[in-house]
């Protein structure tokens, strides 16, 4: 079976978005499996055991999710990804999971114009490898129907 994956965000976030992934693992029969994702601050120290451990808050907020996960039934497993780049990573991790699904909350840029950007070439990417994306935020999650545009400015 091909796995369900989520990738761990602000708690009130992933909390809602592991019911949501429960369920559905539960009426695939697919497993589940947690994404830790560390943003590294040196491309050198990728995959160096660089990988810094959950703080207490993070090992509580993590045995929350197992707990959600318990309820339905499930057993989820925990992945650590070190990345430099968000988009990057979600396509290599997607490709070497195999996965069919993702939950997750990508980074918002300070420029709104480049969020919808990235996010509809990351969907497009993602369906590519025959893969859903949902960020449980409505306006992200229509970048199925958001095309690209040029605005030309004219100057008076």
């Amino acid at each position: 079976m091909k796995p369900i994956l989520l990738v761990i965000s602000n708690p009130k976030w992933t909390q809602k978005a592991m019911h949501i992934a429960c369920q559905l693992a539960n009426n695939t029969k697919s497993p589940l499996v947690l994404l830790d994702f560390r943003l590294t601050h040196n491309v050198g120290g990728l995959g160096q055991s660089a990988y810094k451990h959950p703080s207490y808050q993070e090992h509580f907020a993590l045995r929350d999710y197992y707990l959600i996960a318990e309820d339905y039934g499930l057993e989820v497993k925990i992945q650590p990804v070190e990345y430099e780049s968000f988009h990057d990573v979600m396509i290599q991790i997607v490709d070497d999971l195999d996965g069919t699904v993702v939950f997750a909350q990508p980074p918002k840029s300070i420029i709104p114009f480049w969020s919808q950007f990235t996010m509809w070439q990351l969907h497009h990417e993602l369906a590519k490898l025959n893969c859903r994306l949902y960020t449980l935020d409505n306006e992200r999650d229509n970048a199925d129907t958001w095309l690209p545009k040029i605005q030309a400015m004219m100057p008076k």
